[in-house]
């Protein structure tokens, strides 16, 4: 009788677990869509020097490291932002990958970036990591970033 008894139990999580995994991922894929079009919308913020869009993105303790090693509070990225005097012809992520665990999603990118200079135009590349935590209260919040340059 025991055997019987856990063999239904193994049969009914095997079912469960059937059950519940689509909805699962879709979750989860719903939550990877969700801080993919932050993500995009950061980028564009980011070409009209438009900080505050992206303040409102950063939970107050953000912390960044930029292409140059150089460590960000959030008001410092702001700033920078705000400040960029580049002449962006265009901008765009690709290769995002996000990770959903829980509440957190970890995602990596590339920003590429073309820039008008006096020469004409150059075109750089980023690869990026930001780690975001969802809150009742707030949505989706960019809590850590890093980018480094990718050499030519």
């Amino acid at each position: 009788m025991k055997s019987c008894l856990s063999r239904s139990t193994t049969a009914f999580l095997v079912g469960a677990l059937a059950v519940l995994s689509p909805a699962s991922a879709s979750a989860q894929n719903l939550e990877a869509q969700a801080v993919n079009a932050l993500e995009n919308a950061w980028g564009a913020a980011s070409i009209r020097r438009d900080g505050a869009t992206v303040g409102r993105m950063l939970s107050p303790d953000f912390t960044f490291v930029d292409a140059d090693g150089k460590f960000r509070t959030k008001a410092q990225l702001i700033a920078a932002i705000n400040n960029d005097t580049a002449q962006y012809v265009s901008g765009a992520n690709t290769a995002l990958s996000p990770r959903v665990h829980g509440g957190t999603v970890v995602i990596t990118g590339v920003w590429t970036a073309t820039v008008k200079t006096k020469s004409g135009t150059t075109e750089t590349r980023y690869r990026w990591t930001d780690t975001w935590v969802k809150s009742p209260e707030e949505g989706w919040m960019c809590i850590a970033g890093q980018s480094g340059r990718i050499a030519k």
